[in-house]
């Protein structure tokens, strides 16, 4: 599929499928990849649970206690704050902006997005979930429709290095590389491999008309 189609011809595709390769952006990865690093070093508050004890986490809003309810499956299937941590620019307020973020975001379909660089360390799991957008939706409260997220990596595949959508594991994926899947498609991430994973989440709102491939 590589065309330009209206926005729900698009999720309707994506509805079908477990997940769409959606491109590769070509960019300054080493670049981005020393500010990645730099800002885990000089802002260790962004580190986080996706299992956090009550105690670690302090609800935003109406969005923020949905998102503490969210993640109690999580703690009944044995997972817990030190084997899902990962680093991530919204974890707390302000979120943390990097130079190279709107460059990147400007080359995917979307309005009103967020953008999430996020690092996950080797040892440490997302548990099977779908994304609900609690974030998006506290910084955006009135846009609810034709939301959407995608993956963009960093770096070259590595040993150990998965992300699983629907029923298919995702393959060998190059720097670059841009997937998406359809909105309430159930998923997990999972670095049991050696060396760092880096994505960057982009949410936001699909333009009205989308070219499925950059």
């Amino acid at each position: 599929m590589s065309e330009l189609v209206s926005r729900q011809n698009f999720l309707n595709y994506l509805e079908g499928i477990d997940y769409h390769y959606f491109g590769n952006i070509n960019a300054d990865w080493d670049t981005i990849n020393n500010e990645c690093e730099k800002n885990v070093e000089e802002h260790p508050e962004y580190w986080c649970s996706l299992v956090p004890e009550e105690s670690e986490f302090e609800a935003w809003d109406k969005n923020g206690e949905n998102y503490i309810k969210h993640l109690q499956p999580g703690k009944e299937w044995g997972y817990h704050s030190r084997n899902t941590m990962s680093w991530e620019t919204t974890s707390i307020k302000p979120k943390l902006e990097m130079s190279w973020e709107k460059d990147i975001v400007s080359q995917l379909p979307l309005y009103e997005s967020v953008s999430r660089p996020t690092l996950q360390r080797p040892g440490n799991i997302m548990p099977w979930h779908d994304d609900k957008f609690f974030y998006f939706k506290h910084e955006y409260p009135d846009e609810y429709d034709y939301t959407i997220r995608f993956i963009v990596f960093h770096n070259d595949w590595e040993i150990g290095h998965i992300i699983q959508a629907g029923d298919s594991y995702i393959p060998h994926w190059k720097q670059g590389d841009v997937i998406t899947w359809f909105p309430r498609r159930w998923h997990l991430a999972a670095n049991i491999g050696m060396l760092d994973k880096w994505t960057t989440n982009i949410t936001g709102v699909l333009r009205e008309e989308v070219n499925s491939v950059i």
